[in-house]
């Protein structure tokens, strides 16, 4: 077997100094700095500046939408006031209309009781007079048929003499049984 022998050389660097002593490269620094702030800058302009836009929109929509909501909530409750005050005058006018209804029926009613009392009193004294006038008729029928029946049985008491009492006669004996009935 053959050995081989490998040397390894140590050498020995030259003793840094600052940010070098600490392991840090300079100019791997500078490039990633530099990288960083590329990389800010367009991820600034490409993501945040759209996401940012976005956000805008989205906040405006809801401010949008809440101003909305109160519009309609204000209007809601106007609507409900205006509602209420219809409803208010409403009934108002219903009791108005109901009084006034009462109001004219009550008078029609009146009107009805006061016509039909005239023509009910009218009917009592249309029928008094007729009664009274059909009275005087039947009374002068009477008469005449009681002063014929008196001549007849005068005729008759008399035996076929002549009636010594004339008409007038006959009729003023009447009137005098009828003036001392009727007190």
């Amino acid at each position: 077997m053959s050995q081989t022998v490998v040397t390894t050389e140590v050498t020995a660097e030259p003793a840094l100094s600052g940010i070098a002593a600490l392991g840090v490269d300079t100019p791997l620094l500078i490039t990633q700095v530099v990288n960083f702030f590329l990389l800010f800058l367009l991820l600034r302009w490409v993501l945040y500046r759209p996401v940012l836009e976005i956000l805008r929109k989205r906040q405006n929509k809801i401010e949008a939408g809440l101003r909305q909501a109160e519009a309609s909530a204000k209007r809601a409750e106007e609507i409900g006031r205006e509602t209420a005050e219809q409803l208010q005058a409403a009934k108002i006018e219903a009791k108005q209309i109901l009084d006034e209804a009462r109001t004219s029926a009550e008078q029609v009613a009146e009107q009805i009781k006061t016509k039909a009392d005239r023509e009910a009193t009218d009917f009592v004294d249309r029928t008094h007079k007729q009664l009274e006038s059909e009275k005087g008729r039947l009374m002068s029928e009477v008469e005449h048929e009681i002063g014929t029946l008196v001549a007849a049985a005068l005729e008759r008491i008399l035996d076929g003499q002549k009636n010594p009492l004339s008409d007038a006669e006959i009729k003023t004996a009447l009137k005098t049984v009828k003036e001392r009935h009727d007190q």
